[in-house]
């Protein structure tokens, strides 16, 4: 019982809390079961519900698929139809064969050449009524001799009805062939020739292997235990992907289907469920668009099922994890719903300890009851509280009109509040002044303690000497450097000279005896308490303005409703070249630019909200550019982290002009101070090549490439550093070692400007003498005296 509510050891099991905690729980496993009994069904039709729309999206794509197929095949029989060479044979008799073996051997290399650019056909041949005889790609043959020896068709088919009658391209079935040593299933189609002839003179046969229906429906199936069926008009089967059918031909099982279920034989696509020998199946078909085939696929319910077993699973599992949350969220809920009675019996075990109470608590009662025996005792002490509401009035009436402002007061008992806290707010019209201190804090401590301590009550005294009759004013303070004003004035109070007074006074006074100026605020005038708030509002709108009117201003709502909210102008191409002078360090062109971005935005109608958008823009430049010259802001600058704030913090244009104006130039310094330590290693570099290597050739290529930078650019950083350019700096650090050398007299002067790197004597004595106005000779006698 330790972990339970004090007051349960009184009360027990007749307690709140149990109570409490037995409703919650009953409460949150009767939803959590709801719930996943809801989030089960839900989610399992809507999984099945997908898995059989894929399955027909499927089952049209492989239809689309095989349709592409028959349209080359047919495209395939065109050409033959529409070939001269088959058109002049189709005419010719058996006895002209030999006299016209080219035509002959022709169409045999044309119906090659189909073959070979189209791997769809096994075999394309060419039946001619009149002569008998049979093309293909290797020959041509007599009927007899094609159909029984080179390609031999196991099945019964009646030719001759074939090649008498008109068709269009059409399959007569499956077929298993024996052809080039090899028997396989194939599909045969035929198109009569000529096209749209009622007597035909020719018949093309292509042969479609098996194995390409058999690779689409197998990608489409992708090991699921799926049947899929292609029947013809006759209801044929032309293909099916069943291992049992495929060795015995038995198609009493579709058939079957086709019998009992009437749509599947009838309609051209469709979704029915049925159930075959005691197994359920849903049962989708669609119709070829090019030829007189149905696809048909038979799914196990069982099957789609599997589908849902994992979100039951998960189901399951979330509602007893649920249950178990369920159970100490249940325990939470009824321990902090009970600890407010908790602590009520608390304060009054207190008081039933100090004082007797009639029909006190006994043993099995519960807390409410006993709560109940002591506000008799509480209501007598009633008195107390009347006088501890009178000492509250001064706070009470600041609350009021805090409330009044910010549109809290309820209809019904705003007049009784106003009369029981000694409010006098006789008139209809109301309007709020809203006074903003001018850089608050600078104000001296002593200063603003006077001023918070009695401002509205300064204010309210103002107001009353200039309205003695036709208005109220009330003050409050609204957050540490605004005080608002609401006035109460009738409705044919129009005297602007005594408002107009009144603010004057206001702002002499405080500016002679704090120091202090103020932006003043004004909203309208509205008829009616309740809409006090929207004046309220209107006024601090206006202060809004303040950055464009400058601070110890008075603004008014009408002043500023009319100015446009306008767009600032910064084009794309203006951060670019600021971006790009950012990074040179150029302030002196960035300060030009700003300038007339400055003279394009900040004109007199620019709104607050513009002009801290065009600001803002101005920092988001800086802070893009901060990041792409690989540098943190902290490393740019010290103290401002936050340049979004520190911008927003400037109350006026000018200090905002000066605060961006700040920025650019830290971040211009930044930029040069690393420019000029990057080059100054630079230099140190080169200073070590030469000191290193001066006694041999030296050039800017070989030194450049020493340090890794091209010539051109290596000369410039050189100059910039050592105010000199490479050559006279190599010629003077050479001149300084020869003449440490001359001092040595054992040397000749040759041996000195081949170690001083001069490829020549003379060459060292014209450049010694051009830096020392002496020659190499006279330096010496010069040491020697």
């Amino acid at each position: 019982m330790k972990f339970l509510p004090q007051s349960l050891q009184v009360f027990k099991m007749n307690s709140i809390f149990i109570k409490l905690l037995f409703c919650f729980t009953a409460f949150i496993v009767l939803s959590i079961s709801i719930v996943g009994a809801l989030s089960y069904a839900n989610s399992s039709k809507r999984l099945l519900q997908e898995v059989k729309k894929s399955n027909i999206l499927i089952l049209k794509q492989t239809r689309d698929s095989i349709d592409k197929e028959l349209t080359r095949i047919n495209d395939i029989c065109l050409k033959l139809a529409l070939d001269n060479r088959v058109g002049k044979a189709s005419y010719l008799s058996y006895e002209e064969t030999a006299s016209n073996e080219d035509i002959y051997n022709d169409i045999s290399g044309f119906l090659n050449s189909l073959r070979e650019t189209n791997d769809i056909a096994s075999n394309i041949w060419i039946r001619f009524n009149k002569s008998k005889n049979i093309v293909n790609f290797e020959n041509v043959y007599r009927e007899d001799v094609f159909l029984k020896e080179v390609c031999v068709y196991k099945s019964k088919v009646d030719w001759e009805k074939v090649f008498h009658e008109n068709y269009v391209l059409s399959s007569i079935g499956r077929q298993e062939i024996y052809f080039n040593y090899a028997s396989n299933p194939v599909v045969t189609f035929v198109r009569s020739i000529p096209v749209g002839s009622i007597n035909p003179t020719a018949t093309v046969a292509a042969n479609i292997d098996e194995k390409m229906l058999s690779n689409v429906i197998g990608a489409m199936n992708q090991n699921a235990p799926i049947l899929t069926y292609i029947i013809d008009s006759k209801d044929n089967v032309i293909f099916c992907n069943d291992q049992q059918y495929q060795y015995s031909g038995d198609d009493r099982f579709i058939k079957g289907i086709l019998d009992k279920y009437a749509p599947v034989a009838s309609d051209k696509e469709g979704e029915i469920n049925g159930n075959i020998d005691g197994k359920r199946l849903t049962i989708e078909f669609t119709s070829s668009n090019v030829n007189d085939w149905r696809y048909i696929t038979l799914i196990p319910n069982s099957f789609i099922a599997s589908k849902v077993y994992d979100i039951r699973n998960i189901t399951i599992l979330t509602v007893v994890l649920s249950f178990f949350v369920g159970l100490i969220l249940s325990y939470i809920l009824a321990t902090r719903v009970y600890d407010p009675i908790n602590r009520i019996i608390g304060y009054l075990g207190i008081i039933n300890n100090n004082r007797k109470v009639e029909s006190g608590s006994r043993k099995g009662d519960n807390e409410f009851l006993f709560i109940n025996n002591i506000i008799d005792y509480v209501y007598s002490e009633n008195e107390t509280l009347r006088e501890s509401f009178s000492k509250s009035v001064p706070m009470l009436k600041e609350k009021l009109l805090n409330d009044l402002l910010d549109g809290k007061v309820a209809d019904i008992n705003f007049k009784e509040a106003i009369e029981n806290i000694g409010l006098q707010l006789p008139f209809n019209m109301f309007q709020v002044i809203v006074f903003e201190i001018d850089d608050y804090s600078s104000m001296a401590k002593n200063s603003k303690r006077r001023f918070d301590m009695g401002v509205t009550e300064l204010i309210e005294s103002i107001a009353s000497k200039v309205f003695i009759k036709d208005a109220r004013v009330y003050a409050v303070k609204k957050g540490t450097d605004k005080v608002t004003a609401i006035i109460n004035e009738g409705d044919s109070c129009e005297d602007i000279g005594a408002f107009n007074d009144f603010l004057d006074k206001a702002n002499k006074y405080f500016s002679q005896n704090f120091g202090i100026t103020f932006t003043i605020g004004i909203g309208k005038a509205y008829n009616g308490y309740e809409n006090c708030s929207g004046s309220f509002i209107e006024a601090l709108f206006a202060l809004k303005y303040k950055v464009v009117k400058g601070q110890n201003t008075i603004i008014h709502i009408d002043e500023v409703s009319s100015i446009p909210q306008n767009i600032f102008e910064y084009p794309i191409e203006s951060e670019k070249h600021i971006v790009n002078k950012l990074k040179s360090g150029d302030m002196q062109s960035i300060r030009l630019m700003l300038d007339d971005l400055f003279s394009r935005n900040l004109s007199g109608n620019a709104s607050p909200a513009m002009i801290n958008n065009f600001f803002n823009a101005l920092v988001g430049t800086l802070v893009r550019t901060v990041y792409e010259i690989q540098a943190a802001i902290e490393d740019v600058f010290e103290s401002q982290s936050d340049l979004y704030n520190e911008i927003s913090m400037k109350n006026t244009i000018m200090e905002k002009k000066d605060c961006i104006l700040f920025f650019f130039g830290e971040v211009t310094d930044f930029v040069n101070s690393k420019k000029s330590s990057h080059n100054l290693k630079v230099y140190e570099k080169v200073i070590k090549f030469i000191e290193n290597n001066y006694e041999r050739e030296l050039s800017l290529d070989n030194v450049s490439d020493s340090v890794g930078l091209s010539p051109s650019y290596l000369s410039l950083v050189f100059k910039e550093v050592s105010g000199m350019n490479f050559v006279e700096y190599v010629n003077r650090y050479r001149i300084s070692q020869a003449k440490i050398l001359l001092r040595e007299i054992g040397l000749t002067v040759s041996e000195i400007s081949e170690r001083a790197g001069y490829s020549n004597a003379n060459t060292f004595i014209k450049v010694f003498k051009k830096y020392e106005g002496i020659t190499p000779g006279q330096f010496r006698e010069t040491y020697k005296s």
